[in-house]
């Protein structure tokens, strides 16, 4: 018996070619082009979905190119970046802004007395007193992780006074020592040093007004941490202890 299926391929089909002419065709031609169509299609289809895993792929890289894991603030490499740019807007529109580098004090120490999941826990949550604390200063700011237990504040179109900087500042060091790490049956308080400068006419570069804040950091440090240093004038401390 013969097969229906294969007999069809045996049958010329009559059919309308170019300029209208009358021309037969045999049906597996026309079943072989168009599952090429089919094929191509597909390959299309394809790269479509190639392309768009690699662009998604190539996103996630730069968000953690710029990105710190643990703590999901902005990393050293955004810091640079963005200060550089709102250095160049200050030269071009005169928008001032401040910078605010801060220290958590004795860090090393609670690492190697409590270990190093409980100080990931530390650098997460002085993270996040600092984004709530930021967040209420009133002025569009940006918080990085610039180091170990090093962050980072860019303060944009502010008023420069130092009362100012005075009021941001008391806000930071009394907020992040209101946080209570549990110790055994007890619990333990953080500190933090702070150093304050913001961009001056003279200025010639943005790593000028990272170089002064930097220096009134360590500044706090020297003059035995739990302290704030604002364009070279250091503050009184807050009475909370450090951890040790």
């Amino acid at each position: 018996m013969n097969n229906p299926g294969l007999a069809v391929f045996g049958v010329a089909l009559t059919i309308l070619g170019p300029d209208n002419l009358i021309q037969q065709v045999s049906p597996g031609i026309i079943v072989a082009q168009v599952f090429q169509v089919v094929v191509e299609a597909a390959v299309v289809r394809g790269y479509g979905t190639l392309i768009h895993m690699q662009a998604a792929r190539m996103k996630h890289f730069a968000h953690d190119a710029m990105y710190d894991d643990l703590t999901g603030l902005q990393n050293f490499r955004a810091f640079t970046e963005n200060l550089e740019n709102t250095f160049l807007r200050y030269r071009a529109r005169g928008v001032k802004f401040a910078l605010y580098t801060l220290d958590i004090d004795h860090f090393k120490r609670i690492n190697d007395t409590y270990g190093h999941l409980y100080g990931n826990k530390v650098l997460q949550a002085v993270a996040k007193q600092l984004q709530d604390t930021m967040n209420a200063v009133g002025y569009q700011n940006d918080l990085y992780r610039t180091g170990g237990e090093e962050f980072t504040i860019l303060v944009y179109d502010i008023n420069d006074s130092l009362e100012e900087a005075e009021r941001i500042t008391r806000m930071i060091q009394a907020n992040i020592a209101k946080l209570a790490f549990e110790v055994g049956a007890g619990s333990r308080h953080v500190t933090v040093s702070i150093g304050e400068d913001r961009v001056l006419a003279g200025d010639e570069s943005h790593l000028e007004v990272y170089r002064r804040a930097d220096e009134y950091l360590y500044r706090s440090k020297q003059n035995g941490r739990n302290a704030i240093t604002l364009r070279g004038k250091t503050l009184d401390r807050l009475n909370h202890e450090s951890p040790c």
